[in-house]
């Protein structure tokens, strides 16, 4: 016999409509590289999404953001950190149009992981998402988490979403193709470019590495050499497949390695 739960709902928004805002990195023995873009990233959904047009960064930082270094990256070696914003309020009107520093909450969720050092199966499938898409990292992740689990239900460990069969992203990644000496990533709008993406482009401008934007079909990725999915959380990750592609694996992590240590030497004081 299955069981019911009846009680009484929190009528909390980003329970009911899962509108919240967040930030996500990993501490890399006690460091986050790029941790003040995150800051600012999270900075600007708040503007946008509360619509708190004269927000300036200095006040957002001194009321969410002050202790953050001093109370999770400092403590936590290497850890997955979760900065989530809310409204802190029953109030669950859709038409509520005002709102103040006061109204909403920082939620910090920490986790402990390892190092990644794996590779994993893609399947593409269509995005869900229009090109009316606003690249801001909500917390409605349910397209997102469901397209993955129908990739991985066939045995894949992601999926890459695609747009009139253009690559565009992983559900929670962004991707880069690379042959011989260069680096590609998707071009275009429709989602959201990470900030380990940026450290990348900068990595590969210290480097004199080639890197571009472009359009990337479906049907040309097989030209590839390798691929990697990149977010702030695992760095970079190699993808042995694609669909039926198979891409080289770097076995040895040197790009990973050399990466990292760019950004230790660059963002770490």
């Amino acid at each position: 016999m299955s069981s019911m739960y009846i009680g009484v709902m929190r009528n909390l928004r980003h329970e009911l409509y899962g509108e919240s805002v967040f930030t996500s990195f990993r501490t890399f023995n006690g460091q986050v590289y790029g941790l003040e873009e995150h800051f600012k990233r999270l900075y600007e959904a708040v503007r946008n999404v509360y619509f708190m047009k004269t927000l300036t960064y200095s006040q957002f930082f001194n009321y969410f953001c002050i202790d953050v270094e001093d109370l999770f990256v400092n403590r936590y070696q290497n850890h997955y950190i979760r900065m989530t914003i809310f409204l802190d309020q029953v109030n669950s009107n859709l038409n509520q149009k005002s709102f103040g520093l006061c109204d909403l909450k920082m939620n910090t969720s920490v986790k402990a992981l390892g190092v990644t050092r794996t590779s994993l199966r893609l399947k593409t499938y269509p995005s869900p998402y229009s090109k009316n898409y606003i690249p801001i990292k909500s917390g409605s992740y349910f397209q997102n988490l469901f397209f993955r689990r129908k990739g991985i239900e066939q045995g894949y460990d992601d999926i890459l979403f695609t747009i009139n069969d253009e690559i565009v992203e992983a559900s929670t990644s962004n991707i880069m193709f690379q042959k011989e000496n260069e680096f590609f990533i998707p071009a275009g709008e429709y989602f959201l470019q990470g900030i380990t993406i940026k450290l990348f482009k900068e990595y590969c401008k210290f480097n004199s590495f080639k890197i571009y934007e472009l359009d990337i079909k479906k049907i040309s990725i097989k030209d590839y050499d390798q691929v990697f999915l990149l977010n702030s959380v695992q760095g970079l990750v190699s993808v042995k497949s694609i669909d039926d592609d198979e891409f080289i694996v770097d076995h040895s992590r040197a790009l990973y390695d050399h990466f990292f240590k760019f950004c230790e030497e660059t963002y770490v004081e």
